[in-house]
């Protein structure tokens, strides 16, 4: 007699879906917290710390101061090329003519801190016919010479007489003052009181008034000679020293204009 199945295999059954139930359930949820920071990948904005201070309202000004101060030293640059097919006779030829340089600045009574040669080279001269094997002629032997004079007056007369001597070539001629630290100085002061006149006036303007500096900046210094008047529409302070140029003959030294600017970023209060 067979006995009959069917009870067990219902218990399993149910057992079996009893089972596959309690798998599928949920986890129970978390208790949510409200949370600020970072998103995805760090980026976001997190929450202000409490209490922050908020950030200062700036005014950002420059300012810009030229003196005009006259010249007392003349620099003058001249060279010395000779050529020769021998190199040594180049070279005995050029130093012929130095020596009767150095003679004009000793007649001068210039001292040694203000003479000063340079430039000393020796270069090959080669033909330029390029149809055929390039072929040496000769050696170019250089040198110059830069005197420092006091006057006008001297600059002109010291000149002419370097190339009545064999001088053959001007590089140039310098006009300073020996005085430029100082007047650097002075237009460093001119330019931050420039800057603060300026952020006054318009801080002022707006209702508002400026309050301690947050960050002061120097621009480059410049030392150069004086040109027209268009090159100083920008300069908020221009101050004549009241000396005079230097006039000769037939040579006027003009003024030599030293500049400073400054930029400074203000607290801008109420």
């Amino acid at each position: 007699m067979t006995t009959p199945l069917r009870p067990t295999f219902n218990l399993l059954a149910a057992l079996v879906l009893g089972a596959l139930l309690t798998g599928c359930e949920a986890p129970p949820p978390q208790s949510a917290q409200a949370q600020v920071g970072p998103g995805p990948n760090g980026a976001g904005p997190s929450a202000p710390p409490p209490n922050a201070a908020p950030k200062p309202r700036t005014l950002s000004v420059s300012g810009t101061a030229v003196i005009q101060t006259a010249p007392d030293e003349f620099v003058v640059s001249v060279g010395v090329d000779t050529f020769d097919p021998g190199v040594q006779v180049a070279k005995t030829n050029n130093d012929a003519i130095m020596a009767e340089l150095l003679l004009v600045a000793k007649n001068h009574k210039l001292i040694e801190r203000d003479i000063q040669t340079t430039n000393f080279r020796i270069s090959p001269r080669y033909d330029n016919n390029y149809n055929r094997e390039r072929k040496l002629v000769g050696y170019d032997v250089q040198k110059g010479l830069t005197l420092t004079l006091n006057s006008p007056e001297t600059l002109e007369v010291v000149l002419t007489e370097l190339f009545e001597r064999g001088a053959n070539r001007l590089d140039g001629i310098e006009m300073r003052s020996s005085k430029t630290v100082e007047k650097r100085r002075e237009a460093r002061e001119m330019a931050v009181d420039a800057a603060l006149k300026k952020a006054e006036v318009m801080a002022a303007k707006l209702g508002q008034k400026i309050g301690l500096p947050l960050e002061v900046n120097e621009g480059a210094p410049q030392v150069s000679s004086w040109g027209n008047s268009m090159g100083n529409m920008n300069v908020n302070e221009l101050v004549d020293n009241g000396t005079l140029a230097q006039i000769g003959e037939t040579f006027a030294s003009g003024k030599v204009q030293v500049s400073a600017s400054v930029s400074v970023v203000f607290e801008l209060r109420d």
